[in-house]
């Protein structure tokens, strides 16, 4: 390898002991237990699976409300122990969750029972894999150039020769970055999943820790490492992801990032979608987004930061809003009204596509 990889430094920020491997390895192998306090333990995420809430949470805790959330019962099966930070449905049976040690789960049976599709364990020696391929073939295309700039078919990035040599760096930095994870073990969390159904095939895309991004086009049968498909040199956190259209949606991560993805809906391309970096006048971190009824995009982060675009993210301007502490969620209302939700507590609501926000309600811990 060519490259000197980042390595130091995510040691640093990992700081991963041998002790915390073992802990991350037990977790993926038990099942999460049940308890009837489950219902008041600390939860990150909701979905609705039909008329049904399911919401998931600390050490693989899942519970489920048939009642519009006036009580709550645990679900019958949950596969691991390890935090869940995500989960989503794409009809009233089907969903994924996601979470710590890098676990996908689904259900078909509206959240009642969930099977492990993918975790840490595999992250690295599937990504190194795969990149391997990727560099081996570049480095053969670039050798076969010979510095001729016409361009070469059933190239993903690159349009001429004159790209190759760069794209096989990229393949080659990813080669290090996977195999360095896999020394480090199942430690990176995903922060985010979204999923959507078409007519022939269920896409999903799960996104996390440094960087990290899974795709699979198989309802979740098989996974693939695509940290190729987006500019993120730094490997900052993805952080969050809201649908625009039922092919297109938002990222938002560190350092001020937002990206769009547009998914290609062509069998031929085995429904790749191409991945585009959206500046923003923000350098902080960006934990929530969502996407209004015209079209119009808004970003949440550090401070209760609340950014709006109404020109696909051309320009930005501050919103007018209620002063809160970080923005870490977001979501549409069927009534076309958008929610933002503090890390404090606050609910901040705006029924006018995000122009503008007012207090709605302050939780108590």
């Amino acid at each position: 390898m060519k490259k000197t990889y980042l390595k130091l430094i995510l040691s640093t920020l990992l700081s991963a002991s041998m002790s915390f491997s073992v802990m991350a390895y037990e977790v993926l192998e038990i099942a999460a237990s049940k308890s009837p306090l489950v219902p008041y333990t600390m939860m990150f995420d909701i979905a609705k699976a039909g008329d049904r809430f399911v919401a998931v949470g600390m050490r693989g805790h899942i519970i489920l409300s048939d009642d519009k959330g006036k009580t709550w019962r645990q679900a019958s099966n949950v596969p691991v122990r390890s935090d869940l930070l995500s989960v989503t449905f794409t009809n009233p049976q089907d969903g994924w969750a996601t979470g710590h040690d890098t676990v996908i789960m689904h259900t078909k049976d509206a959240g009642e029972n969930w099977e492990l599709q993918f975790d840490g364990r595999h992250l690295g020696e599937q990504g190194e894999s795969y990149y391997q391929a990727k560099y081996d073939r570049s480095k053969e295309q670039a050798s076969n150039c010979k510095g001729k700039l016409e361009e070469i078919a059933g190239l993903d990035d690159s349009t001429n020769c004159r790209n190759l040599e760069d794209l096989a760096d990229k393949y080659d930095m990813l080669v290090g970055e996977m195999a360095f994870a896999k020394k480090q073990g199942a430690d990176k969390p995903l922060f985010n999943i979204l999923c959507t159904e078409a007519k022939d095939h269920t896409s999903c895309s799960a996104a996390g820790a440094y960087g990290v991004t899974l795709r699979s086009v198989d309802g979740g049968k098989t996974w693939v490492n695509r940290m190729d498909k987006i500019e993120n040199p730094d490997f900052v956190h993805i952080f969050f992801g809201a649908p625009i259209s039922s092919t297109s949606y938002l990222i938002s991560g560190e350092m001020g990032n937002v990206w769009r993805a547009d998914s290609d809906p062509s069998p031929e391309s085995n429904f790749d979608y191409k991945l585009k970096l959206i500046p923003t006048p923000y350098e902080g971190s960006l934990f929530s987004l969502a996407v209004g009824a015209d079209g119009s995009y808004m970003v949440g982060g550090l401070s209760g930061t609340l950014l709006r675009s109404s020109d696909e993210g051309a320009t930005w301007s501050d919103v007018d809003r209620p002063k809160t502490g970080n923005l870490i969620d977001a979501l549409n209302l069927s009534d076309g009204r958008i929610v933002f939700v503090s890390q404090t507590g606050q609910i901040i609501i705006s029924d006018d596509n995000g122009a503008t926000f007012k207090m709605g309600a302050q939780v108590q811990g």
